[in-house]
């Protein structure tokens, strides 16, 4: 009894050291909430000469805000497969994938007819095109324009000589290209095109020739990895965007509210970047632009308002440069060199992708 009593409480003892040594080895994504209300408010000018017209523009995005609070939605159209392998549904789920981990309402189907003409016009004339955007924001294309893949058996020898270590076997290679573009509606015309050319290759290793490999799963896995690639880029332009509103402090602690809220997709803990609009002016052609300038980058905080998103900025940001009125952008980071981290904004990284869909 001595024996099983002694041997049950080291037992218990090492599960709680376990358990507290992989605690402390995840991350804490939401940390301890943050109320707003035991902050104190800071009185922040706008930005600009002009401040009453300045803050009429704030109220006005506040009021589309509020009545426009939903996740974004997105027509997601079957991918167009310009390549002959007959590839277009693993590129369509995969794409659908990355466009639904970015926090949007996927409308994964055909175009309606009217918009399907609208798309088509507007591509010969490039003039944007008033549409119906009841049902969606934006709409992503695909289009798969080349798909090759060649097989070369490496003999033991070939290896040997090449300075690789393992048995002989047939590498795969393919190499594909896609083109992407992002529609905004209302009005209907391209916000961004990604043209995307991609190598991938896998290595059979112990077979004895390469009649026996086929190249499906190396195109799966080049095309997981070539959207893997552009994934954190396609998000962001489908992030969460708005203005700052509310600037507050508590010990040195400067927080931030935005016009949009949650439910727009941004969770706790998601990257966000603030930018202000500077003018400048052109020596040569005498005209006055608007240039985006970086302000800071900061996170999202798990704030106890349920209306509005409240953020933080890195402490290299100096609070005291941001204004009401300020753009701030949620930012998806590149997570290509990260494995599932829910401390993160990071997507699950599997070594094909394609198949986990």
């Amino acid at each position: 009894m001595k024996q099983s009593a002694t041997f049950s409480r080291l037992l218990l003892i090492t599960t709680i050291v376990i358990f507290s040594q992989t605690a402390s080895a995840l991350p804490k994504p939401f940390g301890k909430a943050v109320n707003p209300g035991d902050y104190d408010y800071v009185e922040t000018k706008f930005r600009g000469e002009n401040q009453e017209a300045a803050r009429l523009n704030v109220v006005k995005s506040l009021e589309r805000a509020k009545m426009d609070d939903r996740r974004m939605r997105v027509y997601v159209p079957p991918t167009i497969d310009s390549s002959g392998v007959d590839l277009a549904e693993i590129v369509s789920r995969n794409l659908t994938k990355v466009a639904f981990e970015s926090g949007v309402d996927i409308i994964d189907s055909e175009l309606p007819v009217t918009l399907r003409k609208k798309l088509t016009s507007y591509e010969k004339t490039q003039q944007p095109i008033a549409a119906d955007a009841e049902k969606a924001d934006f709409i992503i294309t695909s289009r798969l324009v080349s798909a090759n893949a060649s097989k070369e058996f490496d003999s033991d020898s070939e290896r040997l000589e090449a300075g690789l270590k393992g048995k002989s076997g047939c590498e795969v290679k393919a190499n594909l290209t896609l083109d992407l573009k992002l529609y905004s509606l209302n009005p209907l015309e391209l916000d961004e095109a990604f043209f995307i050319d991609h190598e991938f290759e896998n290595f059979y290793e112990g077979v004895k020739s390469c009649d026996t490999v086929t190249t499906d799963l190396t195109f799966k896995e080049a095309i997981a990895s070539a959207l893997d690639r552009k994934a954190a880029e396609l998000k962001n332009a489908f992030a969460p965007k708005g203005l700052i509103v509310d600037h507050r402090v508590k010990k040195n602690k400067h927080i931030f509210k935005t016009s949009f809220s949650a439910r727009k997709g941004a969770a706790a803990n998601t990257d966000v970047a603030v930018y202000k609009f500077v003018k400048t002016h052109d020596p040569i052609t005498l005209k006055t632009r608007e240039e985006k300038v970086l302000l800071g980058t900061g996170k999202i905080l798990n704030a106890t308002d349920p209306d509005n998103v409240w953020i933080q900025l890195d402490k290299k940001a100096n609070a005291s440069e941001v204004r009401l009125g300020d753009i701030v952008e949620v930012q998806h980071e590149n997570c290509s060199n990260f494995s599932f981290n829910p401390g993160k904004n990071c997507f699950v990284k599997e070594k094909v992708l394609a198949d986990k869909f």
